[in-house]
C-alpha cells in the first residue's frame, strides 16, 4: 500500500453508483486528480532515493543537487497535503457531507466544486480565513 493511501475501509465507496448522481463527476474528477498525485508523489519519492555519488564535485554542483533535494521534497509535501485533502473530500462523499462548507454548513456553489472538488469551504468562508491569515501575517 502507498504511504499515503488510506486503508480500505476509509474509501468504502467503491464505484461512481455509490454516490449520489449530482456528485458522480466531482467523485471522478477526485480519483483522476488523486490517482494523478500518487504518480507524480512516486516519481519525486524514486528522484529522491536515488543516491549521489561521493566526491568529485565541485561545489555548484553539490549546491544545484542539494537545491533540487529540497525542492523535490516540498513538492512531496504539496503532493501530501493535496492527496490528504483529495481523500478527505472522498470521506465527505462517504459520509454525505461533500459540498457543504465545514464553517457555515451552508452548500458550497456547484460551480466551485466543479474547479476545487476537494473544497472544504464556500467561497466567502474561503475568502474570510483568507483575510484572517493575511492580517496575522
Amino acid at each position: 500500500m502507498h504511504p499515503t493511501t488510506p486503508p480500505n475501509d476509509f474509501l468504502c465507496v467503491t464505484t461512481e453508483f455509490d454516490v449520489a448522481p449530482h456528485w458522480r463527476a466531482n467523485y471522478k474528477a477526485l480519483l483522476r486528480l488523486r490517482k494523478s498525485l500518487l504518480r507524480q508523489h512516486d516519481e519525486h519519492a524514486a528522484a529522491l532515493s536515488i543516491g549521489h555519488e561521493p566526491g568529485g564535485h565541485d561545489q555548484v554542483d553539490v549546491a544545484n543537487e542539494e537545491n533540487e533535494h529540497a525542492i523535490s521534497l516540498a513538492e512531496l509535501a504539496a503532493e501530501d497535503s493535496a492527496l490528504a485533502e483529495i481523500d478527505a473530500a472522498l470521506l465527505r462523499l462517504k459520509n454525505g457531507t461533500y459540498g457543504y462548507c465545514e464553517e457555515t454548513g451552508e452548500p458550497i456553489s456547484p460551480a466551485r466544486l466543479k474547479v476545487i472538488p476537494w473544497t472544504r469551504f464556500s467561497r466567502a468562508a474561503a475568502a474570510r480565513r483568507e483575510e484572517v491569515r493575511r492580517k496575522a501575517r
